[in-house]
């Protein structure tokens, strides 16, 4: 299968920074219904509190606008985006969860065993905060957008699913787009062992957590379908208008 690989004209999909693992162009994915994902509006990206200054240059130079940041406000306070303070950036902070998955805490998913089961307890439970990141997409969506979390891995990748599917890029598409994660966050994978730790988060669990199946994704996007239709319904549902949907439709594909 090829149509989820740049051509070799094509910008680079991955790309490299020092203080990064994981920044990615969604742009050059083909569409069911002829169209593509549009090059250098949309990116996807782990934690950006490591970024230098050459970082921050080539981010400049990709035209950078707009940045949504996904992670709860403790690991914002504990490691805070660089870009925040930039001048020419749009910063904001809007969290789709307030609690660890693996806390022992009382939480919407406190019981699910899976990674799976965590995406769809994120579509099920939390359609709120999905409804204030897609707001915030689609109130930004003439300029370069980036999307992160800590690991670019759960939270940015059931927004950036949620956002590939609504134009109809094909499932197989969107499943590999999401698996790229697994082996670029490897280097990441003890650190994050070490944090749950000294937090006190559940070892065993957070392990499971931390895996990147393609798996995790088909069932994810099964959900979508069997229940909501797809990302286009599930996004009115939560209260997303149609405008903002074309809006962001129009944004997306070229």
């Amino acid at each position: 299968m090829t149509d989820h690989i740049a051509p070799a004209s094509a910008p680079e999909r991955i790309i490299k920074l020092e203080g990064t693992l994981n920044l990615r162009d969604i742009g050059g994915y083909a569409t069911a219904d002829g169209h593509t994902t549009r090059w250098r509006r949309f990116f996807r990206s782990d934690n950006l509190h490591r970024l230098t200054s050459a970082d921050k240059d080539i981010l400049r130079a990709l035209g950078l606008v707009s940045i949504v940041d996904l992670r709860r406000p403790d690991e914002v306070a504990r490691d805070p985006n660089l870009l925040a303070g930039e001048p020419t950036i749009h910063y904001i902070n809007l969290p789709i969860l307030n609690t660890p998955v693996s806390a022992a805490t009382d939480h919407p998913l406190n019981a699910v065993t899976s990674l799976e089961q965590v995406y769809v307890g994120i579509l099920d439970h939390f359609g709120e905060p999905l409804k204030a990141v897609f707001t915030q997409i689609a109130a930004d969506a003439d300029a370069p957008t980036l999307v992160h979390c800590t690991a670019g891995k759960d939270r940015t990748g059931v927004v950036i699913a949620l956002l590939l599917d609504l134009v109809n890029v094909p499932r197989e598409t969107i499943v590999a787009d999401y698996a790229m994660t697994g082996d670029l966050i490897a280097p990441l994978l003890d650190e994050l062992r070490k944090h749950a730790i000294l937090t006190g988060l559940d070892v065993d669990r957070h392990e499971r957590m931390l895996e990147c199946r393609p798996e995790n994704m088909q069932v994810f996007l099964g959900h979508l379908h069997e229940k909501y239709q797809g990302a286009a319904n599930y996004l009115m549902g939560v209260g997303l208008s149609a405008d903002q949907i074309e809006t962001l439709k129009a944004a997306l594909v070229a």
